[in-house]
């Protein structure tokens, strides 16, 4: 789970619905990044953290890289959110 990313959504006091709406992306989506079964494209990442107000490199702690590349669709991955691996 994703703690610090419910903390500043509820400092916001928004829902996971309206969060959702502003990215525009789906509720549950959104739920799912929040509770770590998903990572957000490097897109979604920074909807989000302009949205609720952090840093979007903060989804991606221990993932050095070109993330210029990836958001600009040159990247292996350039799609949309992935799956982590978690259960």
């Amino acid at each position: 789970m994703l703690s610090w990313l419910k903390e500043f959504r509820e400092v916001n006091e928004l829902s996971q619905d309206k969060v959702a709406q502003l990215v525009g992306i789906g509720q549950s989506g959104y739920s799912m990044i929040e509770i770590g079964e998903r990572r957000p494209s490097v897109e979604t990442a920074k909807k989000i953290a302009s949205v609720l107000g952090f840093d979007w490199q903060m989804f991606y702690p221990d993932e050095p890289g070109d993330f210029d590349k990836e958001a600009s669709g040159q990247g292996e991955d350039a799609g949309g959110d992935e799956p982590t691996g978690q259960s």
